[in-house]
């Protein structure tokens, strides 16, 4: 299964808008099956962007998913890729230069492309 960026930064809006923990159904999956969205969630898990419980029957399918909050390294995430603006122009940067990047790398974008915009508008 493939990472989907677009997915992570799904899932992170959502818990961070959340009133408290958030089982798998509560989440949407944005056109992913449930097994994607679990895999996601345990890709972030594993990553350190948010806490979080899978449990998986025998055979693999999953039997329940609770995200119950975000990390620091989380909400750095998401806020390197929150705007819309942001999250478009390093998606197609990273789309036109190398089709796929880690989470570093995305961040690294997202926080670039923010910085420079930040800094044009003060017009420094």
């Amino acid at each position: 299964m493939r990472r989907d960026m677009d997915l992570v930064r799904s899932i992170l809006m959502q818990v961070e808008g959340a009133d408290g923990p958030l089982d798998m159904g509560d989440i949407e999956a944005c056109g992913h099956t449930e097994d994607e969205l679990a895999y996601h969630i345990e890709l972030m898990r594993e990553r350190g962007l948010l806490s979080a419980t899978i449990r998986r029957a025998c055979g693999g399918a999953v039997v329940s998913c609770r995200v119950d909050a975000l990390t620091w390294d989380g909400r750095d995430m998401l806020d390197a890729m929150r705007s819309n603006r942001v999250w478009a122009r390093a998606r197609r940067a990273i789309a036109d230069s190398v089709g796929t990047a880690t989470f570093e790398v995305v961040r690294g974008v997202c926080t670039a492309i923010a910085q420079r915009m930040a800094l044009d508008a003060a017009g420094l």
